[in-house]
């Protein structure tokens, strides 16, 4: 009988400490913990209700030791609960004491089920059989000494998250917790030490309903408390740090929970000054008004890209770009908001600068007509001189849209080097942990197929993280003196198999004599291979077959580098696009958006320009042009 009570015991330590080690290392979500916490309290219910039902202490006493199984996990469950409110890294570095608190649960289960425990017996209440509690048992102490440490050892870990949390609704909802949490601890106290003395009457189910109470105002307070918080890869501080621009996150109750260095410096406030304050204090007082909810700033804001001004905290008016993007919930309501402000003021002054010179040449063109000369030569300069204003407007019309896509560029290259970084770590681990069950297993196992396939997704993430890092670094290209034509000739070998095979032709046009280059001859064939990739796409996107023309030439100081197709061309809003990364025309899973970025760029580096002439149903062509420098050596004649 001895054996099969101590087996029992240590069959359900077991179980209890593997569903503890189960929701602190792998899953740790709050909602199963609170599960588990409500089963706990559930088993303790429904073995009380017979308890208070029985006439018999023997019988009696058997429920009392199925409620046992309640309420001595009861504190663990609690424990398990803060835990799960906190950080992965700091649960999973402390989930090595659970041995401690399993050992506890131990020797007070074996208590249980060979005693009485800390009982002394039962009497006959008003409302039927209730335990009588032994106030000076070893065990009773040995109890509240495992409750104590257990809810204390939940909060150390809760608080130590919300201390280094700068969220101020998580540190607001923390202090409701905390009340509840010593509320539960109080009345549980006064429950063991004065009903156990009888110097109360007791109330049936008082600790029971206290716990669920306790666990309904956890949960409730934790669904709440996540509506004013956006996910983690938006709250990455490394990501929103490196943002030149003024970015802020709003949650669902109009308020700012995140705001970035950049915003802080333009505007003037500390982040304690805006953190938990309503978004309307960025705007002036008549776009303020409006602002009542969230709802009303994605309206002011429709249709999610434009003008508008802010105002920083001395009271002045700052003219920006804006960016909104909302994430809503499962159901469809908005969760939060992401808001991106960009400083255009000296934008505007440069085009009020050249609108005043521009006025100031249509006022003299207006004087000369007025005086009507008759002079032919007269007239022969004013028509070149409005020639001339309109290649100058047209010119800056030109200038202004390059240093906007190039400020986009710049920002989006900084924010995806970010999050490259911040994949690339896990993605590694992945990839190592899949690749090294695949080497001990067979292939004949039911997992090698799952497993290959993550292998070959995780790759494929692998070789888009590499991209976005390429795309986004700065340094220094080491260059050399390198001949075009032999970096075609190379690039070439690579795509002549498939082109062969898609049955498209490839025409070369190459210089002779070309002057040698500074380049680095990797990044130039990368270019050329995405270039003429693209092409073999274009083409076989509108028909079987078709040719790409590669030609080089000396245009003055510059190499152009020039691939034609005959495929299906680009209309004006795509062809604006197609430098922007992560912008592409291909189906889902067939294109990244990162080749045409990364030829800008690289092309950027070198000093060159990347130029595209296109037409919808007559193809495209793009031109590379790379100035001469280095040596005065002439290249070798092609073939």
């Amino acid at each position: 009988m001895i054996l099969t009570i101590i087996g029992t015991v240590i069959l359900i330590v077991c179980l209890h400490l593997s569903v503890s080690t189960f929701l602190l290392r792998v899953n740790g979500r709050v909602k199963y913990s609170v599960l588990f916490c409500a089963m706990c309290y559930l088993i303790w219910t429904l073995a009380y209700m017979f308890l208070y039902n029985e006439k018999d202490p023997e019988d009696a006493l058997f429920w009392y030791r199925i409620a046992s199984l309640g309420f001595l996990a009861v504190p663990g469950a609690i424990m398990l609960v803060f835990a799960s409110l906190s950080e992965d890294e700091r649960r999973v570095k402390y989930s090595v004491l659970l041995p401690f608190f399993a050992a506890f649960v131990s020797v007070l289960y074996y208590s249980s089920w060979t005693g009485k425990f800390c009982i002394s017996g039962f009497v006959t209440g008003s409302f039927g059989f209730v335990e009588k509690i032994d106030i000076s048992s070893p065990w009773l102490i040995l109890y509240l000494i495992y409750f104590v440490m257990s809810i204390s050892f939940g909060l150390f870990l809760y608080y130590g998250s919300i201390s280094r949390s700068t969220n101020f609704f998580q540190k607001q909802h923390s202090r409701s917790i905390t009340i509840v949490t010593l509320i539960l601890v109080l009345l549980s106290l006064v429950s063991v030490l004065l009903f156990g003395k009888g110097t109360v009457s007791r109330l049936p189910f008082l600790e029971q309903i206290t716990g669920m109470s306790w666990l309904i105002i956890i949960w409730l307070t934790y669904i709440r408390s996540q509506k004013g918080l956006p996910s983690a890869s938006i709250l990455s501080n490394q990501v929103i740090d490196i943002i030149d621009d003024m970015l802020f996150v709003v949650n669902h109750y109009n308020n700012i929970v995140l705001v970035n260095p950049a915003a802080l410096k333009l505007l003037g406030y500390g982040k304690k000054e805006l953190i938990g304050k309503e978004v309307s204090i960025l705007f002036e007082e008549d776009t303020a008004r409006k602002v009542r909810s969230i709802h009303d700033l994605l309206e002011i804001l429709s249709p999610g890209s434009g003008k508008i001004q802010i105002k920083a905290k001395n009271g002045s008016i700052l003219d920006t770009t804006f960016s909104v993007t909302a994430r809503s919930e499962k159901f469809g309501e908005i969760s939060w908001i992401v808001l991106v402000f960009n400083d255009i003021r000296e934008l505007l002054k440069i085009e009020q600068d050249e609108k005043s010179k521009i006025n100031q040449l249509r006022m003299a063109y207006a004087d000369l007509e007025n005086t009507q000369l008759a002079s032919l030569n007269i007239m022969e300069d004013l028509n070149m001189k409005s020639i001339e204003l309109e290649t100058a407007y047209n010119h800056l019309k030109e200038t202004q849209d390059r240093l906007l896509q190039t400020e986009k560029m710049a920002v989006i290259g900084k924010l995806a080097g970010g999050i490259a970084h911040e994949i690339n770590n896990p993605m590694t681990v992945i990839l190592g942990y899949s690749q090294s069950v695949m080497k001990r297993i067979k292939e004949e196992d039911t997992l090698y197929k799952p497993l290959k396939a993550i292998e070959r997704e995780a790759l494929r993430s692998k070789r888009l993280i590499d991209d976005l890092l390429t795309y986004s670094r700065t340094e220094k290209t080491v260059q050399e003196e390198i001949d075009v034509n032999q970096a075609v000739e190379s690039s070439l070998t690579l795509i002549n198999a498939l082109s062969k095979v898609k049955n498209i032709e490839i025409v070369k046009e190459l210089a002779a004599d070309l002057p040698l280059i500074r380049a680095n001859k990797n990044q130039l064939q990368q270019v050329i291979i995405n270039l003429t990739n693209n092409a073999l796409d274009a083409i076989l996107e509108r028909k079987e077959t078709g040719t790409i023309s590669i030609r080089t030439f000396r245009d003055k100081e510059f190499v152009n580098i020039t691939v034609v197709d005959d495929g299906a061309g680009m209309d004006n809003e795509i062809r604006k696009k197609i430098f922007e990364p992560f912008y592409t025309t291909k189906e889902v899973g067939k294109g990244t958006g990162l080749g045409l970025s990364l030829c800008y760029e690289i092309i950027k580096k070198h000093n060159g320009e990347i130029l595209v002439e296109s037409e919808v149903g007559k193809g495209s062509k793009f031109t590379v042009k790379l100035p001469i420098g280095g040596s005065s050596e002439k290249s070798g004649k092609s073939e």
